[in-house]
């Protein structure tokens, strides 16, 4: 049976190599105590002695955050057969030359990343990985890393990395290897492009998505309503930017015919705001109510900040409304009374910097 003398002699074995003598001392004062209370000061001696650097280890090396990937070139080049570890390292790879601001060597590792969607990895975890990646080096605190231009060729000034990244990804998912991360990505791209206000490109882009969403005949493929009226969601933000209303009337008319589609609701607001625009501009103030109410509705639903304007369109239209004797429905009654019941010196407010705003311009999308 291991006595208290017995640990005390460990505990000097642990205090030559950098522990405290006092504490030996201690366990050596209280032999007589039971054999649970000095395996209680051992643990405590060794838990401290863990925490403590030992004096003949070297210090330990600084690296930067840059280059946090550590083993991950290691792992890339032990791996036989392409898989998911691979794939992992890859991505690491990735982010740490980026933020590095290595643009060449980053589209080369991400190129053989790419490499890994020919079925070495689920699909799913493509998808995710793929999206996580560029949703990281196109955020808003990386602008400076993601506009870094990539070599061109010939003098010639090359592309940025984030547009050489959603190129490659575009190129790599390029003959339907994988659809919907083809479309995920186009999507992501002309949301990129319209803050640039790249209309061009964005054009292009456009053109390609309403391809894949029809038939060869030209008429709308029915099993993809959903993704039909995210790019015309998305086609009906440039064209108010660029203050084409006649073509925008046509983006209304063609999103209220698609059926069987379940978009996001955020997708929705866009479009019913439109139509309320729309309407507001013929004067039919009846139908505006109505949209902007399904607007706000939808951008509530979504938690996106575009709600509170389409509440002010909703004012306005409900008071023009009533001034012309139009009678409008329960819905839009109740949603205002409800906002005036939750906060009626927030709806007051409303009402009343809309009325001073009165003269704005309804395309405008402050």
């Amino acid at each position: 049976m291991t006595t208290p003398k017995h640990l005390a002699s460990v505990l000097a074995v642990v205090s030559d190599a950098g522990g405290s003598p006092v504490s030996v001392r201690h366990i050596e004062d209280e032999t007589e105590k039971p054999y649970t209370t000095v395996y209680s000061h051992l643990r405590q001696l060794v838990k401290l002695k863990s925490k403590a650097p030992h004096p003949s280890a070297p210090p330990a090396p600084f690296f930067p955050r840059a280059r946090a990937s550590g083993g991950c070139p290691q792992v890339v080049e032990m791996e036989g057969e392409k898989g998911e570890w691979g794939f992992k390292a890859h991505k690491q790879i990735v982010k740490a030359l980026f933020r590095e601001r290595r643009p060449g060597e980053l589209l080369e590792a991400y190129q053989g990343m790419l490499g890994y969607l020919a079925g070495a990895v689920s699909r799913n975890d493509a998808e995710k990985k793929i999206n996580s990646l560029l949703d990281y080096v196109s955020g808003p605190k990386q602008r400076e890393g993601a506009e870094a231009r990539v070599g061109g060729d010939g003098g010639e000034e090359g592309p940025t990395v984030l547009e050489a990244l959603y190129g490659a990804t575009l190129e790599a998912l390029g003959g339907g290897r994988n659809e919907r991360l083809w479309f995920k990505v186009s999507l992501k791209l002309c949301s990129l492009l319209l803050q640039q206000r790249a209309w061009g490109r964005l054009e292009r882009t456009l053109d390609a998505l309403r391809a894949h969403c029809t038939l060869a005949d030209g008429s709308a493929d029915s099993r993809k309503g959903t993704q039909l009226l995210e790019v015309l969601s998305v086609e009906i933000q440039m064209r108010t930017e660029l203050r084409q209303a006649k073509a925008l009337k046509g983006l209304y008319q063609r999103a209220l015919r698609v059926k069987g589609a379940i978009p996001h609701p955020k997708v929705l607001g866009v479009i019913r705001e439109c139509g309320g625009k729309m309407h507001m501009g013929a004067r039919a103030w009846g139908a505006a109510a109505t949209d902007f109410f399904e607007a706000f509705r939808s951008f509530d639903e979504a938690g996106a900040a575009r709600r509170v304007k389409c509440l002010k369109y909703l004012v306005l239209a409900q008071m023009l409304a009533k001034k012309a004797g139009i009678k409008i429905g329960s819905s839009g009654l109740s949603l205002l009374q409800s906002a005036a019941d939750r906060d009626p010196y927030e709806a007051k407010a409303l009402a009343a910097k809309w009325l001073l705003d009165c003269g704005s311009n309804l395309w405008s999308t402050n």
